[in-house]
């Protein structure tokens, strides 16, 4: 690795890049892939994953119920109860966050970094044209991310498992992730109406 004056005078005709996606996208895909399985003791991931589940179980259940794997509610309970909106709190516990959940902030230091490229997983293949034709590389640019074992994690199902977190969790999830939602341009504005949904819900069981 470089560092010191080596590093800066790389990065100072270097092309580097970041890649970005909906925080709250993020950690749906991150749940599913790592939470939404069972992890036994005799897995690589059991002292990881495994203990999560655990911490989970233990301090975040919503309910009684046999084995480990959460549920997303339970698992945005866990990061709200475990994490701070406080940036200077939160970089003296990063080490102990795990970089599937961690803020991009944070697990990529883009306040410390000079990076030149954006990467959306929205604009995926656009922008590795873009980096293609800047770069002359030789890349397949109509490559398509592998989904995970449910498939793809669009906002559309992002959505919908966060209208099973409900509105008061879905605020101070926020309030954590806020630096990666602005850094990157991404609207909140989605979540916050799923108020709305609850609402609706509520006044449909009132009149029946």
């Amino acid at each position: 690795p470089l560092f010191g004056a080596k590093k800066k005078r790389f990065l100072e005709r270097a092309t580097s890049l970041i890649i970005a996606r909906d925080p709250f996208e993020r950690l749906l895909s991150s749940f599913k892939d790592k939470l939404g399985v069972r992890h036994k003791p005799t897995m690589v991931t059991w002292d990881t994953f495994g203990q999560v589940q655990r911490v989970i179980r233990r301090e975040y259940r919503d309910g009684e119920r046999n084995g480990t794997v959460p549920t997303f509610r339970e698992f945005i309970k866990y990061l709200v109860g475990e994490l701070s909106p406080n940036p200077l709190k939160m970089r003296k516990m990063t080490k102990g966050i795990n970089e599937h959940w961690k803020p991009v902030y944070l697990n990529c230091a883009p306040c410390s970094e000079n990076y030149t490229t954006v990467v959306k997983m929205e604009t995926f293949s656009r922008d590795s044209l873009y980096l293609k034709q800047k770069l002359n590389l030789d890349i397949d640019v109509e490559f398509v991310r592998k989904g995970g074992r449910e498939g793809h994690t669009t906002v559309d199902r992002t959505v919908q498992a966060f209208k099973t977190v409900g509105p008061q969790l879905i605020r101070r999830l926020y309030s954590i992730y806020k630096i990666d939602f602005d850094m990157f341009g991404y609207s909140p504005q989605k979540y916050f109406d799923i108020t709305e949904f609850y609402l609706n819900e509520k006044d449909k069981n009132e009149n029946k």
